[in-house]
């Protein structure tokens, strides 16, 4: 049918011709010439009917043609991002192996050396989450930011232990990960604050006992504070929880009833 190019020409005139928009010529027009003939197999034999029933059905063909291209181009450029993340870790892993073979001939402190393999790799891995972190919460993929803030921050707890346990030999140095979980609930909270999150309220509210009671255990493994009286600590925690409850209740109050008389006002 004439009328179905011309129809297909004439919405898609406003966008300049390329080899995209040549195949997506092609494909429209062989999916309405096979929808015509199976209108007409079905017994419609006004050719303008079966044009009008076809243009309702494809009405928005520029924006469906636009649509179809930023898709291909955020595919591509996803593409492009994983071949140069994987290309930029294998050179990474390539230098850092010749680091370590390097050091470790030289000192052949091989029993030690091995931290340079695992701990670079741990790095890369972080700065890789904290990338991924600014790009997912600016665009508001607070779910994928959260899981992004608590690996980097338990991958740097490990490359902290490693080196405390081994090089170092730091006394309970597993301690590291309870202030790590720690770390990982405040920055969740600020994280929930930053990004404007509807219910960062109820995180907070989580935050403040689990995060003193880690706090808690910690000192008091480490001998730098008692066990009792210093359990007052998530006391004092659920405390500020009851004390926050109650200024959210008031504020919201207060702004309900403000807005109940500017509606009296509107309607005076």
């Amino acid at each position: 049918m004439t009328g179905l190019s011309d129809y297909i020409d004439k919405t898609l005139a406003g966008i300049k011709n390329n080899d995209a928009l040549y195949r997506y010529k092609g494909k429209l027009l062989g999916e309405m010439s096979a929808r015509a003939d199976e209108l007409q197999m079905r017994g419609l034999s006004d050719k303008k009917v079966i044009l009008d029933l076809i243009e309702q059905e494809y009405p928005n063909l520029a924006e469906d043609f636009l649509q179809r291209q930023k898709k291909q181009k955020s595919g591509k450029s996803a593409l492009l991002k994983g071949l140069s993340l994987i290309t930029g870790f294998l050179l990474y892993t390539f230098v850092l192996t010749l680091v370590y073979l390097a050091f470790s001939f030289i000192t052949e402190a091989w029993a030690l050396s091995w931290l340079i393999m695992v701990n670079g790799i741990i790095l890369f891995l972080v700065v890789y989450f904290l990338k991924l972190l600014g790009s997912t919460a600016g665009k508001h993929r607070y779910k994928t930011a959260r899981a992004c803030l608590i690996a980097a921050i338990m991958l740097c707890a490990v490359f902290v232990f490693l080196i405390s346990q081994v090089l170092l030999t730091v006394n309970k140095s597993y301690l590291i990960f309870l202030a790590a979980v720690a770390i990982a609930i405040i920055c969740d909270v600020i994280l929930a604050y930053s990004t404007n999150q509807k219910f960062a309220i109820f995180n907070l509210l989580i935050a403040l006992p689990s995060s003193a009671a880690l706090i808690y255990i910690i000192l008091s493994l480490l001998e730098l504070i008692s066990w009792h009286p210093y359990w007052l600590i998530i006391l004092n925690a659920f405390l500020a929880d009851f004390i926050i409850i109650i200024l959210a209740i008031s504020r919201n109050s207060k702004n309900s009833e403000k807005e109940e008389a500017d509606d009296l006002w509107k309607e005076n």
